[in-house]
């Protein structure tokens, strides 16, 4: 009976911890007050595109209403932030260049190489009239990176709930 209760005493906590690292692509997904960031998508070959933005008072640097999406790879870290659409307060378009950046983004999901995907995004979104937020490396894996490409996190910290 005790050597029962000692596996019990082990393999609980063991199954209530692998239990809480199963995410879903859903458990990414955030909705709070005027910022939404939609599940992440599976973008293929280690690399994970999310889509997100805000509507409402962000703050007076930035736009009232925005749409962004950013494209990962999760091998490496590199990341690039678009904003494809930004309105005022007033739901009066600053600029809308999605429909280009869904063109773009489909041209470059058929290139073969896809370690170029995110700097070619980078490279070529301003051209097509949106903006680029921010790009770089990160030494954090995502949560997206999590649900599709655990292995690939290598190095970089692990992502927290």
């Amino acid at each position: 009976m005790k050597q029962k209760a000692i596996h019990l005493v082990l393999i609980v906590p063991a199954v209530v911890m692998a239990c809480s690292l199963q995410l879903s692509a859903q458990d990414c997904s955030v909705n709070f007050i005027h910022h939404a960031l939609d599940a992440p998508e599976d973008w293929s070959q280690g690399h994970v595109l999310s889509r997100g933005g805000h509507s409402g008072y962000h703050n007076p640097s930035d736009a009232w209403g925005a749409v962004e999406l950013t494209l990962e790879n999760c091998a490496t870290g590199q990341n690039v932030v678009v904003r494809t659409s930004e309105q005022r307060e007033d739901t009066t378009e600053v600029f809308n260049a999605a429909d280009k950046v869904e063109a773009l983004m489909n041209d470059i999901s058929s290139l073969a190489n896809a370690n170029t995907w995110v700097s070619r995004l980078q490279s070529q979104a301003m051209n097509s009239g949106a903006k680029v937020r921010h790009s770089g490396i990160s030494n954090t894996e995502s949560c997206g990176c999590r649900v599709f490409y655990p292995e690939l996190r290598g190095n970089k910290e692990p992502y927290k709930v």
